[in-house]
C-alpha cells in the first residue's frame, strides 16, 4: 500500500504544481504590494490575499484529485500482481470493479457496481459544489 501512495504522489505532484504556479501568476502583484505598504507581514499577505485568491485553483485541484483517486486501478494491478495485496488490503473500488468484470466475468454485478460508483461520485461532487459556494472566491 505505501508503494501505491508514493506512486500516486509522484504521478500527480507535477501537474498540481504547474496548476498552482499558474494560479499564483494570476494574482495581481499590486494587491500584495498594497498589503505590504499597509504593514502586513509575509504570513498575513499569504493568508489574507494569496490564499483566498488561490481558492478557485485549490477547489479545482481538490475536485480533480478526488475524482482521480477513484481511478486507481493500474497501480494496484501492477504492484499486487492482480490480487489486491494480502487480504485485499490495496483493493480499491475501481480495481474491484475491474476484477468483477474482466477476471470473474460477472458483467451484471460489475454494471451494478459502476452505477453505485457513479452515484457515489455524484454525491461527493454535490458536497464539493455546496462547499465551493461558501468557500471559493472568484474575483
Amino acid at each position: 500500500m505505501p508503494a501505491i501512495i508514493i506512486y500516486g504522489i509522484w504521478q500527480h505532484t507535477g501537474l498540481n504544481l504547474v496548476i498552482y504556479l499558474a494560479g499564483l501568476a494570476n494574482i495581481p502583484a499590486d494587491l500584495q504590494e498594497a498589503a505590504r505598504v499597509d504593514g502586513a507581514g509575509p504570513w498575513r499577505v499569504f493568508w489574507r490575499i494569496t490564499w483566498p485568491l488561490l481558492s478557485p485553483t485549490t477547489y479545482f485541484l481538490l475536485f480533480i484529485n478526488l475524482i482521480g483517486s477513484f481511478k486507481v486501478t493500474v497501480p494496484v494491478y501492477v504492484f499486487t500482481d492482480n490480487t489486491g495485496g494480502p487480504d485485499q488490503a490495496a483493493e480499491t473500488i475501481g480495481f474491484y470493479l475491474y476484477q468483477q468484470a474482466f477476471a470473474f466475468f460477472h458483467a451484471g454485478y460489475a454494471g451494478a457496481i459502476s452505477v453505485a460508483f457513479f452515484l457515489l461520485i455524484l454525491a461527493i461532487t454535490g458536497i464539493q459544489m455546496r462547499f465551493a459556494s461558501r468557500r471559493v472566491f472568484y474575483t
